[in-house]
């Protein structure tokens, strides 16, 4: 996490027209309930940024319904300036970009829609022709961009929906990387629908934005009372063992724990989850405490990051120890995630940890099945984007 704007790259046309405070959203899927949150975050929120200056939101819409005319609508009673602009092209968007037509706070909703339709109809082209056996089908068969889907089902998720939420999450780091940004809510999406429209490598928002800004990155579920570091993601159970050993050999780990321990609220002690149950029972049940995490307890505190453990974690999630330790490393995602969940509730906020600057995002996901039926609580997306505000100290 950082306090600071990242440094615009040093072709924008006029630095001068970049607007005080910067915050991006993507749209998420569609077919989920990210526009329904964003809407009701909108309309919760926006009084916050009201009396500043120069505090723009840029929106990545993914949603080709009526939405846009609900966000105008949200801005219009709080008397935020709204405007917006459909992208036909990445490379036309970024060249037309005038900063100096938002003199004031207020929401640039950006439709991603027709851009992405096309990006996904060329991906689809290129994957059928690479296919085809015959040269002569190759030769006659001719590219054509698809419109854009006569409709997106709420609660059904397919190619497109996908394409559009990953899309909208490009666009995003797009423009961070070139102008940089005050900070990135992004809204909940499929990972499967990402990867079936195409995205073979995309493994959720915390590997992709550290693969696109090339820094090594965490995961930090951030609590109002005690957060979670998942030392290991998403990968198989049976792979955890191997990748824990590797994971906390790496330098990189060290450094990111030390930015989290600079941050304001994350005082000491922490506390570390043992892997196995009853912390391996001194090897007769797992020996993976015994062998390397016991010892990487002990240079963590050598180092200064005092870390107790590791501990069962059956123990450690109770309430008494949870008013003890600010912050706790799991072994495993779900070791750490199924817990802060259950206990947190909706005050949870998924942050990336390790990028120019702060990521969140609600901590839960797209939840198609309660899609369209106005039924989404929009508290973990608010908390996501006051915790945007919090650092900035808006």
């Amino acid at each position: 996490m950082t306090s600071s704007k990242t440094k615009p790259a040093s072709y924008f046309p006029n630095q001068n027209e970049l607007p005080k405070n910067i915050f991006l959203f993507t749209g998420g899927d569609p077919t989920g309930i990210s526009p329904e949150i964003f809407e009701k975050m909108l309309q919760n929120t926006l009084s916050l940024i009201q009396k500043t200056q120069e505090t723009v939101l840029i929106y990545f819409s993914t949603d080709i319904n009526e939405h846009s005319q609900k966000i105008k609508s949200i801005c219009q009673e709080k008397e935020i300036f709204f405007t917006k602009y459909e992208i036909q092209t990445r490379e036309k968007f970024f060249l037309e970009l005038k900063f100096s037509s938002i003199c004031t706070t207020g929401v640039l909703f950006c439709d991603i829609t027709k851009w992405a339709s096309a990006m996904q109809e060329k991906k689809n082209f290129f994957r059928k022709m690479y296919k085809m056996q015959s040269k002569d089908e190759k030769r006659t068969r001719k590219f054509s961009s698809s419109s854009i889907p006569k409709e997106l089902i709420s609660g059904n998720p397919n190619q497109s929906s996908g394409s559009f939420a990953f899309h909208s999450l490009q666009i995003a780091c797009d423009f961070a990387m070139r102008y940089g940004c005050n900070g990135m809510l992004t809204a909940p999406l499929s990972k499967e629908w990402v990867i079936r429209s195409g995205q073979k490598n995309f493994c959720g928002h915390t590997g992709y934005l550290s693969r696109y800004f090339q820094k090594p990155t965490m995961m930090l579920m951030h609590g109002r009372d005690w957060s979670v570091i998942p030392l290991t993601e998403h990968i198989p159970l049976r792979k955890v063992p191997s990748r824990l050993k590797q994971k906390i050999r790496n330098p990189s780990l060290f450094h990111l724990l030390k930015k989290v321990k600079n941050l304001p609220e994350y005082g000491f002690p922490w506390a570390l989850c043992a892997l196995n149950p009853h912390a391996g029972e001194n090897g007769l049940i797992g020996r993976e405490e015994k062998d390397f995490l016991r010892n990487w307890v002990e240079q963590l505190n050598q180092e200064g990051l005092f870390v107790e453990g590791p501990i069962s974690a059956d123990a450690l999630f109770v309430e008494r120890n949870l008013k003890k330790y600010r912050l706790i490393l799991s072994c495993y995602h779900d070791q750490g995630l199924i817990p802060f969940k259950s206990l947190q509730g909706k005050d949870g906020v998924n942050c990336t940890i390790g990028l120019p600057f702060l990521r969140t995002s609600p901590d839960h996901g797209p939840s198609f099945d309660i899609a369209g039926k106005n039924q989404a609580d929009s508290t973990s997306m608010e908390q996501a984007f006051h915790l945007l505000l919090q650092e900035m100290k808006i």
